[in-house]
């Protein structure tokens, strides 16, 4: 009677783990699926463009896959982890924002009470990188002061933002020119404001720089940009400073 017992629990036993074993079996399969998908988007998209959702269902049906289809959102974000992680070990975006020299863009006066602005000089295809939003970086509590202080109706040139441990911060583009580069005008400061033609978006990095990782603050395209295109972006909640802590600064693509 013992003994039977026994063997029966021996058996539900078996049962189980060979259960669990399909279960860890099928889930295998579906994270080699979604690495072997994942791995492909990253060598046929190399660069800063990410695929579309159809691009992504076209790869999974060439396989002919009828069971543990990897979850086409579950790709997108692990791409867009990877790319983000690639442009803050990006030498030529550390090297443009150490230097400030960023290619295809000028800063051009279309006078009147328009005054600067700043327009493409090459193509800029979604997803890229244009420039920085230059400046020194300080507590908000500093730059809420700098804002208290300026003229009616004055620009300020402040960029509040919240980095990813939740301490907030200001790039003040309003002291010009700024120490590290006292003989340019910088990009990001001259970029006129669009609430519906925006073309760029800002997005908050921590750069990999030699001595250590900076929070900065660059404009991607949010669109195809031509060449001639004068680049815009959303001021956000205030004109008078840019209230990056009221935007998506992890945005991507959206």
């Amino acid at each position: 009677m013992v003994l039977s017992r026994r063997l029966k629990a021996v058996s539900r036993f078996l049962r189980i783990h060979r259960q669990l074993v399909g279960v860890v079996s099928r889930r295998l399969k579906a994270v080699s699926r979604f690495l072997r998908i994942h791995r492909w988007l990253v060598r046929a998209h190399i660069g800063r463009h990410q695929p579309t959702l159809d691009k992504v269902r076209l790869v999974i049906s060439k396989e002919k896959w009828h069971a543990n289809l990897p979850d086409l959102k579950d790709i997108l974000q692990a791409w867009i982890s990877e790319q983000k992680t690639s442009i803050e070990k990006d030498g030529k975006i550390i090297k443009a924002v150490s230097e400030q020299k960023w290619k295809g863009l000028q800063i051009q006066d279309f006078g009147g009470d328009k005054g600067k602005g700043v327009v493409a000089t090459m193509p800029f295809t979604k997803g890229d990188v244009l420039c920085d939003y230059h400046g020194r970086i300080i507590p908000a509590s500093e730059g809420k002061k700098l804002l208290s202080e300026q003229q009616s109706g004055e620009m300020g040139y402040l960029f509040f933002f919240k980095t990813r441990g939740g301490a907030s911060l200001c790039i003040d583009a309003q002291t010009f020119p700024c120490e590290c580069h006292p003989l340019k005008d910088t990009f990001g400061r001259r970029m006129n404001h669009s609430k519906k033609k925006f073309n760029v978006k800002p997005v908050h990095f921590q750069l990999k720089f030699p001595d250590g990782c900076r929070d900065t603050i660059l404009f991607l395209a949010s669109k195809d940009i031509q060449c001639n295109d004068e680049i815009l972006w959303d001021y956000g909640v205030n004109k008078t400073s840019f209230r990056g802590e009221g935007l998506d600064l992890d945005w991507l693509d959206e």
